[in-house]
Order: C-alpha cells, then structure tokens, then sequence
C-alpha cells in the first residue's frame, strides 16, 4: 500500500505532519493492545478499536511485504475453507457470525505483521506496553475477583477459578504469558536497578495466572519460559549476560516455589490446585468425553471434505473438540483444516530461521516466538481459532520475520538507498 503524498504540503511541513501521524500511530496501536483486557461482552472494545487503527496505519503508511505472501494466501484459504464449510449448516443460528470473526481474525493477524515490519522496535515498544498494561488491569481484576474484595467474585471468577474482564480461565491465562514473559525478559537482561521494578507488575500477572488454575496455561507459562531462555542463551553473545540468566532464572524459581507454597496455605486454594493439578480429570477420560469424541469424530471427518460446519461438531458431539487442529477440519473443511496446519508449521520454520539471524529484533522476537510455538501446542487440548492475542502474536511474528530479512538485505547492501527511520532500531524494553 503505498504511503500518504506529503509532497504538496507547504514547505517544512511535510516531516512534522509525518513524524505526528506516527506517533499517533504507535499510540493508537499501544491502546489497541491495551483494549484487548475487557473481552466480557461482545463485540469487545478491542473490536471498535481495530476501526481508527486501521485508519491512522493507513495514513501513516501501512505497507504489505513480499515476507507476508505465506500468511496472506494460508489465512485467506483458511478463510474460504471456513465459507464453503458454513454452507453446510447455513441459516443455523449464530453460525454466519462464526465466519465473519474469523475473517476478522485473520485481519488481525494480517494488520499486525505490516504494522511491525516497518518501525518495527517502535511501533513494538509501544504495543507491548500496552500489552502489559492489559495484563496488569485484568490480573488485578482477577485477584479482587478470586478473593472476593467488595463482593466481586462472581464478576471476575467462574467455578472458583480467576477469569478477570475474560469469560474463560482458560482463554485469560494465556492472554498473560506474553507480557510475563517480555517482563521478565527486562530483569534478566536488565543493566541497572531501574529494570527491578518490573517485578511489581510481573509478580501482578503470575498471581492472575496461577488463580486461574488452568493446567494448560501454567504449562504454556513454563515451557515458554524455558524456550524463551533456551533461545537467549543460543542468540547472546556475550557469556556474561549468559551466566546472568541462568543465575537470575535459578533465583526466580526459587522464589516463584516460596510464593507457590505461601499461596497453597489458603485453604480454598491449596484444595482447588490438588483438584486441578491432575493432568486427567473425569470429564475427560470417560465415555462421552473430551478424548472419545475427538477420536469418534476423525472417520466423520474423514468422509466429510467440506466439514461439519461452524458448531456442528458441538451440536453432534455433545461438546467442542478442544483441539484447534480438529476443529479446523470440523468447522473450516479440508482446505481450512490443511491451510492451518500449514501456516502453523511455516511459522515455524520461517521464525526459528529468521530468529537466530543477528538483528535489533533478536531480542523481543526471542519471547514472542517462545509463546507463540507454546501456544500452538497448546492447541491440542483447547480451541485458540477466535482467540484475539493468538491472532496478535501470530502477526506480530510474521511482522518480526519480515523486519528481519529487510534488514538483512540492508547489512548486505541491497537497499542501499533505504532510510532507517530515527528510532526504529533501538529497543526500549
């Protein structure tokens, strides 16, 4: 898309107008991200905020790269899957509605990726903040919720279990790992004290996460954190700041089973995590249950190249599939079902390829693709197509793959002539 013509502006005026729609473009985005804390009605605030976003990214000079053909054509045929697949159950209630937030899905995924591939350290310091800033608010909703401050719990809990502004723990606790995870990335790294207060709003958002007491969100926590460190430690060059973070990580971990085990001495919640921490729990291992319908439900789907339609898996099968993956072919066909498998597997290796490349992006790329592979494992075990942060991250890692093979065609000399905007390669995290 190309940019706004400031050519026949007054002479001096061209470059503040620019430099003031960008940053009005780094804030808009930043309250984009922060939007996405209050999901509990629909459409959400994240929804009506997409609107202006679009708009002023617009005028600012939203541009399409070549590095996001992959994402473009595999959402677009996910798309079409999810369309024909509608056909066989249209007119049925809700299930039109289904595809359009799909297709907004995928918008989103599409806008972050250009959004981030130019400016891209800027633009990002600002969506993270706001990103935090969500984690932090709906965290602490969720804590005021699960212990009942002014009779609040059943405003921000369900079953006991913290959902601050979500209407799932299971969909809230993963809407934190980011923010955690690009915290706690700032106290590793940190060079100065300054970076300690970082902990107040990290030890804000692990408090949210654990009172959601869902097992697949502390897993995704700890192995994102884990890749995450694992993904530093092979990208940093120096073997200080490596002996840093494995001392530092050591500490945290220590620390986070002193909180753990103060947490567990409150009665309601040492019995509720005994309850949750088993891995299998009745509703699904028995007959009827979450494994037996995915399982009965693949020779249907088998036989069924256009899918079952949105919901209908529900409907015939007495509950969703819990697995996005199944669900792809349930509700978006074959070619839905392929595109997605698709997409997720070159997102993969056209991450991992571009993150361990040298760039100003290493960094913050290192914990947004911890979360993101994580998060598509978790897929297994529980539907993430309509989750807004899922589609964020997935653009917002297509945005990083892009920035990074831009600027390796400029170390190599290729664009020459391009100019590096002020700010855009300085990360302040």
């Amino acid at each position: 898309m190309s940019r706004i013509d400031l050519s026949t502006l007054p002479s001096g005026a061209a470059v503040p107008l620019r430099i003031s729609l960008e940053r009005l473009a780094c804030f808009t985005l930043g309250l984009l991200a922060f939007s996405g804390f209050y999901v509990m009605v629909e459409p959400s605030p994240y929804e009506f905020m997409m609107i202006p976003a679009l708009l002023v990214f617009v005028l600012a000079g939203l541009r399409f790269h070549q590095a996001h053909i992959p994402l473009l054509i595999l959402l677009t045929l996910f798309n079409i899957g999810g369309a024909i697949a509608l056909l066989e159950v249209f007119g049925e209630e809700k299930t039109l509605t289904y595809v359009i937030v799909s297709i907004f899905m995928g918008v989103n995924a599409i806008f972050f990726a250009a959004c981030l591939a130019d400016r891209t350290l800027e633009r990002f310091t600002y969506l993270r903040a706001g990103y935090i800033l969500a984690a932090v608010a709906s965290s602490l909703m969720a804590i005021v919720g699960y212990f009942d401050v002014a009779g609040l719990a059943d405003a921000f809990t369900l079953y006991g279990r913290a959902k601050g502004s979500f209407k799932d723990p299971n969909v809230f606790g993963p809407f934190l790992i980011l923010p955690a995870l690009l915290l706690l990335q700032d106290i590793l790294l940190g060079k100065s004290l300054t970076k300690a207060w970082r902990v107040i709003p990290l030890g804000i958002i692990l408090i949210g996460l654990f009172l959601t007491f869902s097992r697949g969100a502390w897993a995704h926590f700890v192995a994102s954190t884990v890749l995450m460190i694992f993904f530093l430690m092979v990208t940093l060059p120096s073997p200080i700041l490596r002996l840093r973070i494995l001392l530092l990580s050591a500490v945290g971990a220590v620390v986070c089973v002193v909180a753990l085990s103060a947490l567990l001495t409150v009665p309601a919640v040492g019995e509720l995590f005994e309850t949750r921490a088993k891995l299998g729990q009745q509703y699904d291992l028995e007959e009827g249950g979450r494994f037996d319908n995915q399982a009965t439900s693949i020779p249907i789907l088998l036989e069924k190249p256009a899918g079952l339609g949105p919901y209908a898996f529900g409907i015939r099968f007495g509950g969703d599939p819990h697995n996005v993956y199944l669900n792809a072919f349930a509700a978006y066909g074959w070619l839905g079902g392929f595109s997605y498998a698709t997409l997720i597997v070159i997102t993969w290796i056209s991450g991992l390829r571009q993150l361990f490349k040298p760039s100003p992006f290493q960094r913050p790329f290192c914990a947004t693709m911890a979360t993101f592979m994580v998060m598509t494992v978790l897929g297994f075990i529980i539907d993430t197509d309509h989750w807004r942060h899922f589609f964020m991250l997935l653009g917002i890692n297509w945005g990083f793959i892009a920035a990074v093979l831009m600027h390796e065609r400029r170390a190599k000399g290729v664009s020459r002539g391009a100019v590096v905007p002020a700010g855009a390669m300085r990360y302040r995290g």
